[in-house]
C-alpha cells in the first residue's frame, strides 16, 4: 500500500502539473493570439491555442479540460483588462463563457475524433484519418466561435450587425489554429520516426532555407500590382519536397514557420494578402496557410502509409526467408536420412554415386536412390525424382522410397512390385504429383540385369566389348499417373561393362546456345570418359567435370547419379 506522502506525489506528476502546464502554455499563446483581436471582441482571425488544446486532450486525454479553461480564462481576462469594454463583473462572466466555449471545443473535436478513427490518437498516419481530422477542425470550432460571439453581442461588447464578422473571424481563427498547430504537436510527439543521416540532414537544412528564402521574398514586400508577389503557391514545391522525402513532421514545422513570418509581414502591411484591415488580410492569410497545411497533413499520410506499406513488404520477405530457410533445414535433415550414407557390397560389382542438393531454398527434396539387397544372390538399385520441391516432395521421397521397398521384400518380381506400387499409389492418392523412377535388380549369379523404368531418364550402359552406348529406355509411365501393367527388361551384363543411372538434373542443364545437354551430349561425354575411366567414382568425378565444361550455369536442380562397373 502506498504511503500518503506518496498518493499525493502522484497526483501532483500526473494529474496536477500537466493541467497547470496546460494552462500556462495555453494563457501565453491566448495572449499572443489576442494582440491582433478585434478591439472589445477577444476575436481574433490568428487564434494557435485552440491548435495546442486540441493537440494536448489528444496526447494527454480529456483529463487536461481544467488547464485550457483555466488558461483561456486567464488569456481573456488580462486581454480584456487592458482595455476594459465593461464592468468588472461583465468582464469576468465574458472571461469565463469564452473560456467554456474553448473548453467544449477541444472536447468536442477528441470526441468526434475517437469515433470516426476508431479511438486512434494520432489522425495523421492515415489517409482517411487525416481527411476525417480536417473535417472534425472545421466541425468542432462552431462551438466557440458560436458561443463567444453570442454572448459578446447579448452583453452589449459588440453591435449585433458586427455578429457575421466576429463569428467568420473566431472561426478562421481557431480552425487555422487546430490545421497548423495541432498536427505538427502530434508529428513531433510521435516517437517512432528514424533519425537523419548527415546527408540527409543537410538535404533538409537546405530545403528549409528555400522554404524560408522564398516565404520572406513573396511576404517581405510592399503591396503593389507586381504579378510575381501574388504568385504565393511558388512555396508549395519546396514544401512538398519535404513532405515526400521527409514526411509530414518536419513539412508541418516548417510550415508553421512560414505561418509566423506571413502573419508578422501582413500586420505590418506587407505582402499579397494585405487588403484592407489587417483583420480581413489576416482571415485571407490564413486561409492560404490552412491549405498549405492540409496539403501537407495529407500527403503526409500518404507518404506514412507507403513507408509502413514498404516495411510490411520487407518484413514478410524476412519472414518467407526465414521460412524458406526452416523448411529447407527440414527437407535436407530428412532427405540426408532418407538417402543411404554408403552402398551396400554387390558382389561383382564396383559401385559409387553423386548427390547434390538444388541451390534454391524451396528446390531441395525431389530426387532420391536406394540400394538394397532382397535375397541372397539379387540387389536392388533404385533412381527417381518426385514431382514437386520443398519438404512436401521430401516428405513424399520417404513414402515412395519405404513402399517401394516393402513391395520388393514382398513380391520379389521386379515388374509385379512396381506394378502393384502405382496401383496403391493412384487408389488413395498418396502422391500429390507423379514419381519417375529406375528400379533394377541384379543378380550377381547370372549378371542379369533386369529392370522397369517408370517414366526416368534413359540409363546409359557402355559395353566394354562392343564401346557403344545403349539406352535403357522407360517401360511405363511415371508412377501416380494411372493404373498400368508395367514391363520389364533383362540385359545380361559382361566384365569390364559400365552403367550409369542419373536424374533430370544431370540431363537438363543448359549449354551454350540455351538448348538442353540431354541424354545424347551425356551420352557423348559417357563414351569418352568410359575409355578413360574404369573405376566408379574416377567415371563420376571426370562426367560431373565435363557437364560443368559444357554447361552455362552451375546445376540449380537435384543432381543425383549412380555409376557402376562389372567386375
Amino acid at each position: 500500500m502506498q504511503r500518503p506522502t506518496q498518493q499525493s506525489s502522484s497526483f501532483l506528476r500526473k494529474q496536477l502539473l500537466p493541467i497547470v502546464a496546460v494552462a500556462i502554455i495555453y494563457a501565453v499563446l491566448a495572449r499572443l493570439g489576442l494582440l491582433m483581436a478585434i478591439p472589445k471582441t477577444n476575436t481574433s482571425p490568428v487564434w494557435p491555442p485552440s491548435g495546442f488544446a486540441f493537440a494536448a486532450v489528444l496526447i494527454l486525454g480529456r483529463r487536461v479540460w481544467p488547464g485550457i479553461t483555466l488558461g483561456a480564462f486567464i488569456g481573456n481576462l488580462l486581454t480584456f483588462l487592458d482595455h476594459p469594454p465593461a464592468g468588472l463583473p461583465m468582464i469576468v462572466t465574458a472571461s469565463i463563457v469564452i473560456s467554456i466555449g474553448n473548453t467544449l471545443e477541444a472536447l468536442t473535436g477528441s470526441f468526434l475524433l475517437e469515433k470516426l478513427i476508431d479511438g486512434r490518437r494520432n489522425p495523421l498516419d492515415r489517409t482517411s484519418d487525416s481527411m476525417w481530422f480536417v473535417i472534425v477542425a472545421g466541425v468542432m470550432c462552431l462551438v466557440a466561435c458560436t458561443i463567444g460571439p453570442t454572448f459578446l453581442c447579448a452583453a452589449g461588447f459588440a453591435k449585433w450587425s458586427l455578429f457575421p464578422v466576429i463569428w467568420s473571424t473566431w472561426w478562421v481563427g481557431d480552425t487555422t489554429g487546430i490545421l497548423i498547430l495541432t498536427p505538427t504537436v502530434l508529428a513531433w510527439y510521435d516517437k517512432g520516426r528514424s533519425q537523419l543521416s548527415a546527408s540527409r540532414a543537410g538535404e533538409l537544412a537546405l530545403a528549409v532555407a528555400v522554404v524560408i528564402a522564398v516565404a520572406v521574398a513573396l511576404f517581405q514586400q510592399a503591396p503593389s500590382d507586381n504579378p510575381l508577389q501574388r504568385q504565393v503557391y511558388l512555396i508549395l514545391p519546396p514544401i512538398l519536397w519535404i513532405v515526400f522525402r521527409f514526411h509530414a513532421r518536419e513539412a508541418l514545422t516548417v510550415t508553421t514557420f512560414v505561418s509566423i513570418i506571413a502573419v508578422r509581414c501582413t500586420v505590418q502591411g506587407y505582402g499579397a494578402f494585405t487588403d484592407g484591415s489587417v483583420n480581413t488580410s489576416l482571415e485571407l492569410l490564413q486561409i492560404f496557410i490552412s491549405v498549405l497545411t492540409i496539403t501537407s497533413v495529407m500527403l503526409g499520410a500518404v507518404c506514412a502509409e507507403r513507408t509502413r506499406a514498404e516495411m510490411a513488404v520487407a518484413e514478410r520477405a524476412e519472414r518467407e526467408a526465414g521460412l524458406h530457410e526452416h523448411e529447407r533445414n527440414i527437407a535436407t535433415t530428412l532427405q540426408q536420412a532418407l538417402q543411404p550414407s554408403e552402398f551396400c557390397r554387390i558382389p561383382g560389382l564396383s559401385l559409387d554415386f553423386y548427390y547434390k542438393a538444388a541451390l534454391n531454398e524451396a528446390q531441395i527434396g525431389g530426387d532420391f536412390y536406394d540400394v538394397f539387397p532382397i535375397s541372397e544372390s539379387k540387389y536392388v538399385l533404385v533412381i527417381g525424382d518426385i514431382s514437386g520441391k520443398g519438404l512436401a516432395a521430401a516428405i513424399q521421397v520417404a513414402s515412395v522410397r519405404n513402399m517401394l521397398r516393402c513391395a520388393l521384400y514382398l513380391r520379389g518380381d521386379v515388374r509385379e512390385a512396381v506394378t502393384e506400387l502405382n496401383k496403391i499409389l493412384n487408389e488413395n492418392e498418396l502422391l500429390a504429383g507423379f514419381a519417375t523412377a529406375l528400379i533394377c535388380v541384379y543378380d550377381t549369379r547370372t549378371r542379369q540385369f533386369t529392370h522397369v523404368s517408370c517414366g526416368h531418364e534413359p540409363a546409359l550402359l557402355y559395353g566394354a566389348s562392343t564401346r557403344e552406348i545403349t539406352r535403357l529406355s522407360p517401360t511405363g509411365p511415371p508412377l501416380g499417373i494411372a493404373p498400368f501393367d508395367y514391363e520389364d527388361r533383362t540385359t545380361t551384363l559382361s566384365p569390364g561393362d559400365m552403367l550409369v543411372l542419373y536424374t533430370d538434373g544431370i540431363s537438363e542443364v543448359k549449354v551454350e546456345g540455351g538448348d538442353l545437354l540431354g541424354v545424347e551430349g551425356l551420352s557423348r561425354i559417357l563414351g569418352v570418359c568410359a575409355t578413360q575411366c574404369k573405376d566408379p567414382s574416377a567415371l563420376i568425378e571426370r562426367i560431373v567435370r565435363d557437364v560443368e565444361k559444357t554447361i552455362v550455369a552451375p546445376f540449380r536442380d537435384d543432381a543425383c547419379i549412380i555409376a557402376m562397373t562389372v567386375e
